[in-house]
């Protein structure tokens, strides 16, 4: 039910209203009136004529907003020339909250706002202003008691018993690390209601078969052991969602070939990386033996510090020429020597501990 009453007597020269915005120009609670270049300021519902103390120029059209965030709304008049007018009021009594909520409503459009007097029996909130735009919150405090703030943010969570002090204070949603974590659960919930199934399914069967074909074709160039490595298949997986996630809002054909074609070259690139380091380890191992460097060469072959890695004692190991054991008959006589020398113990002769052949090179290890 509505009551018929006057607040406030204006005329118009010109037949009209003209710019009018309701604002809190005093900061005290009360809503103030802006009407065709005239300030009225509101006192429990009584407006009373401000204009005399402030020369404002004529304007076609207004707008009120809290530009230097000092608790009071500064004005803007549009006519043949933009103007600006800052309020001094300065309150002391008035909070200005800013809220930052995850990355993909960062002002957390939608929140809602709560002060609540602490002395109020009843408990009930004296202020809710919903957050319905990127505009800092302004609210006037109670001058006798203290206050405090409830926030509810769009994504459910709650901020209770926040105390209100004068100024500016700004308010998190989520505290640094774990924004982090809730702005990556939102964003990848806006990627799977986006995603395709039937698409999803078809690039899905894509990466398996490029896995399979990747897993036999290490079997066949025998590093079985990269492609068996136990984490390979989660940093494959963590791959294919960090590129579904990236491409979700790319074209289908783009969409459809990055992943499996990312995933293809990956795996790729793990079995190149395993072959050179199987040719590399077979350049830096013989039997057991791994070699260190390098100590000198002659007409037989060369001879290297190696170290044994069954007993962990270096040794050294000196490899044959491959012309050595092209001959039949040296490669007996090797084996036979090797096996008289090994045998023997004596400390002016050097210890022989194997003499053997690996690759087509003939080898015999002895102390240093």
């Amino acid at each position: 039910r509505f009551s018929v009453g006057t607040i406030l007597s204006y005329e118009s020269t010109s037949g009209l209203p003209g710019s009018a915005g309701f604002t809190d120009i005093d900061a005290d609670g009360d809503p103030d009136l802006y009407l065709n270049g005239r300030i009225y300021l509101n006192d429990n519902r009584q407006f009373t004529d401000y204009s005399g103390t402030v020369a404002l120029p004529p304007a076609k059209s207004q707008r009120l907003i809290d530009i230097d965030a000092d608790g009071d709304d500064d004005l803007f008049l549009y006519g043949d020339r933009l103007r600006v007018l800052r309020n001094e009021f300065n309150p002391a009594n008035v909070v200005l909250l800013h809220l930052r909520g995850i990355a993909s409503n960062s002002q957390a459009i939608g929140a809602r706002i709560a002060l609540l007097d602490n002395n109020n029996p009843s408990k009930k909130f004296t202020t809710v202003k919903p957050v319905l735009n990127c505009r800092i919150q302004s609210f006037v405090l109670p001058t006798d008691s203290p206050a405090e703030f409830s926030i509810s943010f769009p994504g459910g969570t709650r901020k209770r018993n926040i105390m209100a002090r004068p100024g500016l204070r700004e308010i998190t949603e989520f505290e640094y690390p774990s924004s982090l974590l809730f702005d990556l659960y939102y964003s990848f919930r806006r990627s799977l209601l986006l995603a395709d199934p039937l698409e999803e399914a078809v690039k899905l069967a894509l990466v398996l078969a490029i896995l399979l074909f990747h897993f036999f074709r290490s079997l066949k160039r025998q590093v079985r052991r990269e492609a068996a490595a136990f984490y390979l298949l989660p940093a494959l997986l963590l791959l294919y969602i960090i590129l579904f996630h990236a491409n979700i809002r790319s074209p289908w054909l783009l969409s459809t070939l990055v992943p499996p074609g990312t995933i293809f070259i990956a795996t790729s690139a793990l079995i190149l990386h395993g072959i050179r380091q199987k040719k590399k380890q077979a350049q830096q191992y013989v039997a057991h033996f791994r070699l260190l460097e390098k100590i000198g060469a002659g007409g037989m072959g060369t001879v290297y510090r190696a170290r044994d890695t069954q007993s962990k004692n270096e040794i050294a190991l000196k490899l044959l020429n491959t012309e050595l054991l092209a001959n039949e008959e040296n490669r007996k006589r090797l084996a036979g020597e090797g096996h008289l020398l090994a045998s023997l113990d004596h400390p002016n002769i050097v210890k022989v501990y194997q003499v053997g052949e690996q690759g087509g090179r003939g080898y015999i290890a002895s102390n240093c």
